[in-house]
């Protein structure tokens, strides 16, 4: 982040100097973008968000490029994404494209769900299964005994 203290001031959409903050995500987790210094969640937040990285191959470092010329390359560049988006959503049914990866991990976890509930039933089956055959043998038990019983009275006369 050394060379960022270089960089001239961008300000976000609101007018602001735009902060640099690091992406905590799993795909760009560690990388550092640039956005508008309310919070994410603030109701005075722009959306305003520049790659670091692109901000540098851009020539916003040292102030080489005109910030009127790098909006009109991030137009550009976010027309390009939505395009980009929009045959993902139409691939993914969904509005974004953050929607197809979350439901196939639901839809993993509802099969899994649905091992459980098969595999719930299937003990169940097997214990009424042993618990008649439980009940057989405490009848075959009795049978036992009696004949044990009557073959000794028939024995001893």
């Amino acid at each position: 982040m050394g060379e960022i203290m270089n960089l001239i001031t961008l300000k976000c959409h609101c007018e602001r100097a735009s902060v640099v903050r690091v992406a905590g995500t799993e795909y760009n987790f560690g990388r550092e973008f640039f956005s508008c210094p309310f919070p994410k969640d603030h109701k005075y937040n722009c959306n305003f968000f520049v790659w670091v990285d692109e901000a540098e191959a851009l020539g916003l470092l040292n102030g080489t490029l005109d910030q009127d010329v790098w909006k009109v390359g991030l137009l550009r560049k976010k027309d390009n994404l939505k395009k980009r988006n929009a045959c993902n959503d139409c691939q993914n049914g969904g509005d974004d494209i953050w929607k197809a990866p979350l439901m196939e991990k639901m839809q993993i976890l509802s099969q899994d769900r649905n091992n459980e509930e098969v595999w719930k039933t299937k003990l169940l089956d097997r214990i009424d299964a042993l618990m008649n055959e439980v009940k057989l043998l405490k009848y075959m038990i009795v049978l036992l005994c009696i004949l044990v019983v009557l073959n000794k009275i028939l024995c001893s006369q």
